[in-house]
């Protein structure tokens, strides 16, 4: 039984000193016998050895080898004189006595045993961007739906493109990219078109790469496959770009998994499997492997399933909002839940803009996706402070949200395109802006999610709430004159009214 919860450790990633202080904090536990004389160290040290060269478990679905590294070389102690030198005759045997036992030999079925002062070439801290993402490891970016978590994994892949800084961050490593899209498939060519016009000079080729399906991160050889699929890909970013394959993102985790039964995904050691996959291929190929990943119902919970997904991660990034019933979606900001090598609990405001393509769709209507947009720090109290505008007495979220979204686009048209013309029949001459305008702005800030045909009803019934209400509430008046309807308000804001009594 001993020999059997060794192994289990092992297949999710503990090392040795990591379980023999698990193991100690059970001193009448299964390790008792072993703690009691003395040897627990050793034994677990001589059960994960035989662990060490069988397959180890990956969630029932499929295995990996664990390998040993071959023996390092052990560098000539300073002490110990060459080979061809003689003894010093003044050193007899007590003398050898007081020298100590000669230093164990390195097992070969154990992973490598590093000692403090040793010399060691790696650098001692290596970054793709500093103090944020290392230039090897793993991690999440995880978030709520429609708080644009694979928008901001496009941010990143055009800083790290660009050598552009990201969240203030400096890029140290530039680098292309590689993305496995399980989800969305349909729509990287359209986001990534996007923020190479957006946020990289409208560039002619991006270093960029993806696949539109995936191996099963559980099955077995998942680990082999990915990584002669990211093989690939860096061998044609080399031949077009020179550079080396930095980042890595799957997307999304819940769809590559590949979990065999009901339950899986809320088990610790099949979480763990899964992110052993994304270690073993990022050591590999020296790069970062983030996956994409979606938030639970309980949102204090983090990322959705076993938590032993966020626990192995070196980053957990996390796309936050306010989201209502309806799907909308507001205060987005992207936090640093884990940051094993830096600050973790920052949160970066940011907001979702809506562009066009250059092309239009077969019914000649414009084709539409977002960017992200980032706020400054203290944007998203300053958004707190719209309860005190009668624009934002709305009691939903969503409502009040579209209410001030006319509210901005209506302030900016009639201050650029206004007319002033009298209100019919006989009515005061008052600024007055066409409906028409109004209305294309305001789809044009307004995100959504599904089909052509299903944005264009989700922003058409926006814009219609928002308008009745407004109407309703007497802040603004709609009339028609010739052949045009247009809008006009019958309250001042009140920021101007407080300058009009100052």
């Amino acid at each position: 039984m001993f020999h059997a919860i060794i192994g289990h450790y092992v297949g999710c990633g503990w090392d040795l000193k990591r379980i023999l202080a698990h193991l100690e904090q059970h001193p009448e536990g299964i390790g008792s016998r072993y703690l009691a004389e003395g040897r627990l160290g050793n034994e677990i040290a001589r059960s994960a050895g035989k662990y060490a060269q069988t397959e180890l478990p990956l969630g029932g679905n499929g295995g990996w080898t664990a390998k040993a590294p071959p023996e390092p070389e052990e560098p000539p102690r300073p002490d110990q004189p060459p080979e061809d030198e003689p003894e010093d005759p003044e050193l007899d045997d007590d003398h050898d006595d007081d020298l100590g036992e000669e230093l164990p030999k390195h097992d070969p079925n154990l992973p490598r045993l590093y000692a403090h002062g040793d010399p060691d070439p790696r650098p001692i801290t290596s970054w793709l961007i500093k103090g944020l993402i290392p230039a090897v490891g793993h991690g999440l970016l995880s978030g709520q739906w429609g708080a644009g978590k694979t928008f901001a994994f496009f941010d990143l892949a055009a800083s790290l493109s660009t050598g552009q800084p990201w969240l203030g961050h400096v890029v140290k490593r530039q680098c292309g990219m590689l993305l496995i899209a399980a989800e969305g498939a349909d729509e990287v060519r359209l986001r990534l078109d996007a923020v190479v016009r957006e946020k990289c000079g409208n560039m002619t080729r991006m270093p960029f790469r993806w696949y539109e399906t995936a191996p099963l991160l559980l099955q077995k050889g998942a680990v082999k496959t990915l990584i002669v699929m990211a093989r690939q890909a860096e061998a044609s970013l080399q031949a077009e770009f020179g550079l080396p394959l930095g980042l890595i993102g799957i997307d999304t985790i819940a769809a590559c998994a590949g979990y065999g039964r009901a339950g899986d995904e809320y088990d610790n050691a099949v979480g763990q499997a899964v992110m052993n996959v994304l270690k073993a291929v990022a050591q590999e190929l020296g790069c970062f492997v983030l996956g994409i990943d979606h938030f639970g119902k309980n949102l204090e919970a983090g990322t959705r399933g076993a938590s032993s997904k966020e626990s192995s991660g070196d980053l957990v990034l996390a796309c936050l909002g306010n989201k209502e019933l309806s799907g909308s979606v507001t205060n987005t900001r992207l936090a640093v839940r884990k940051n094993r090598s830096g600050r973790q609990g920052q949160e970066f405001p940011f907001v979702l803009r809506m562009v066009e393509a250059p092309e239009k769709d077969e019914d000649g209507d414009p084709i539409t996706t977002m960017v992200i947009d980032w706020l400054p720090a203290g944007a998203a109290a300053a958004e707190a402070q719209s309860e005190l505008d009668i624009w934002a007495q709305p009691r939903r979220q969503d409502q009040r949200t579209a209410v001030l979204r006319l509210k901005r686009v209506l302030m900016t048209i009639l201050a650029g395109q206004g007319v002033d013309l009298p209100i019919p029949p006989d009515g005061p001459t008052v600024r007055m802006v066409d409906q028409e305008l109004v209305r294309k702005d305001f789809y044009a800030s307004t995100p959504a999610e599904g089909t052509s045909k299903q944005k264009r009803q989700f922003r058409y019934a926006q814009f219609k709430r928002a308008l009745d209400w407004a109407e309703q509430e007497q802040l603004i008046a709609i009339g028609e004159i010739g052949d045009i309807t247009y809008i006009w308000l019958t309250r001042p804001d009140p920021e101007d009214a407080e300058e009009e009594q100052g």
